[in-house]
């Protein structure tokens, strides 16, 4: 009943026990409280006796929103649009009282309005206006777990029904990521944020070996972030989630002063094909998937307004807005167990080749002529004057490199040409204490580990000053008879 004292839930963000209106302003233009004052807030005892038009209580409008004197209706603000009228002047059960502080749908009352009314699609709101539990509300609403979550979302933890046959093993990785940079270039939404959220996490899961399954996202967020945001955000988490046949069962959200996604993926495994970098073996070639550099070649070329081929700008633009790794060859590499071990490269070749032969106890070769450049990208790289093994340092790639006996390498061939991907052999395993890499004018060097650091570099900025200086990557020379007779490869 209009007149009766309503206890919504605190999980809406709702005062408890508000006195509602059952006004009569079509008539009078005055509101008729049953003690003639408004009870929205503490705050607020001026009786509604004489007062023409709504309350700010009753139209749904945030004082903060009022303070900032935006237009109470205007283009592209759908939520003020819908408050200039007062609820309570309908025939609808009860007033709307403030929009943004409705219930969710999901538990909301069958005598109340209908859910397109007080659940305005108004998604410019910033989350200081709408609270926690509200945004909580408007994320969850639209995941959909596949039968794997039981019990629904709303609990302290969820429960998972992950089938795992006895000779599998779960396969687990968290990992943090900010703002993608083609967001920040406007290159795409920001469905490409949480897209790259999530194929960071699962990258770690293939490249084990590993199928993901469940993944949980928890994204630390700035007061005044939009609802369209974290919703778009979402969205594309929600995406790549399914493209990798995962569901997002939960998660989490706190402010931050700055924006971060930190997303945990869980998969199986088959215990004995499980990928790990600790395996290569002296004599095992070094394989990577894909071509390299054509992110930071795509900073590089809008940064210095390099002329671009419609083919050309294409690569780049895919490279930094699709963030993604080799997900259809991973799979297959892994349960195969063909690869003796393998790690990704995000952070840069260089550092990836030092991570897998340091858990191995092992020593590389590489050579820079055989690093996989994209061929539409020529002109770029000669434009940039950057060489490949720069190029390949910068990370952003998110392709995989392996070790693999030679007796493998057709077999892997054969994998990536029937999934339509491409491998190139660039190096090899020898013994401890050797890491080397053969610049394109012939000379061996010593390989740097040259990698991103979040804590060494600062926003990036020292990582990227290093890889433009071939000395940072490529350092002194070393042995080049020693080198020569440990090389495989020939010329």
């Amino acid at each position: 009943h209009p007149d009766e004292r309503r206890d919504w839930s605190d999980d809406a963000g709702i005062h408890r026990r508000r006195r509602l209106c059952r006004g009569n302003s079509r008539d009078t233009g005055r509101h008729g409280w049953r003690d003639r004052h408004c009870s929205g807030s503490p705050d607020v005892t001026r009786p509604h006796r004489g007062r023409r038009g709504p309350c700010r209580h009753c139209i749904g409008v945030r004082r903060r929103m009022l303070a900032a004197q935006r237009p109470l209706s205007g283009p592209g603000n759908t939520e003020r649009r819908v408050a200039d009228r007062c609820a309570c002047t309908s025939s609808r059960s009860w007033c709307q009282h403030r929009a943004s502080d409705a219930p969710s749908r999901q538990s909301t009352s069958a005598r109340g309005h209908r859910q397109a009314n007080y659940m305005t699609p108004t998604n410019d709101r910033t989350l200081r206006d709408l609270g926690e539990r509200f945004v909580v509300a408007e994320i969850t609403r639209d995941l959909r777990p596949d039968g794997l979550l039981l019990d629904g979302f709303g609990h302290d933890a969820s429960f998972v029904d992950l089938p795992r046959l006895p000779e599998e093993v779960l396969v687990i990785n968290t990992d943090r990521s900010g703002m993608n940079i083609a967001y920040r270039m406007g290159l795409a939404g920001p469905e490409c944020v949480g897209d790259f959220g999530v194929s960071h996490a699962v990258s770690d899961i293939v490249v084990a070996g590993g199928a993901p399954c469940v993944v949980t996202v928890a994204l630390l967020l700035p007061a005044d972030t939009t609802l369209d945001f974290v919703l778009g955000v979402m969205r594309g988490a929600t995406q790549a989630a399914r493209r990798y046949g995962a569901s997002i069962v939960g998660g989490d959200t706190k402010q931050n002063p700055k924006f971060a996604m930190v997303v945990t993926a869980i998969g199986t495994a088959h215990r004995d094909r499980r990928v790990l970098r600790s395996g290569a073996q002296p004599g095992d070639m070094l394989v990577v998937t894909g071509h390299l550099g054509a992110m930071v070649l795509g900073l590089v070329a809008f940064d210095r307004q390099i002329p671009l081929s419609d083919e050309a700008r294409r690569v780049v633009e895919t490279a930094l807005v699709e963030q993604r790794p080799p997900f259809e060859l991973g799979r297959a590499v892994g349960p195969a167990g063909i690869a003796s071990a393998g790690t990704d490269i995000s952070d840069g070749l260089p550092g990836a080749v030092h991570a897998l032969c340091s858990a191995s106890g092992v020593g590389a070769l590489i050579d820079e002529r055989r690093l996989p450049m994209h061929p539409a990208l020529s002109s770029v790289i000669a434009a940039a004057g950057l060489s490949p093994l720069q190029i390949s340092s910068a990370g952003g790639d998110w392709q995989y490199l392996y070790a693999l006996a030679p007796s493998q390498i057709e077999d892997l061939g054969r994998m990536a040409v029937s999934i339509g991907a491409t491998v190139s052999v660039i190096g090899a395993v020898v013994e401890s204490g050797l890491m080397a890499v053969r610049t394109l004018d012939g000379e061996w060097r010593k390989l740097n580990r040259v990698e991103h650091d979040s804590f060494a570099d600062r926003d990036g900025a020292g990582h990227f000053s290093k890889i433009g200086h071939l000395a940072a990557v490529a350092g002194d020379l070393v042995d080049q008879t020693h080198c020569s007779h440990l090389w495989p490869l020939g010329d």
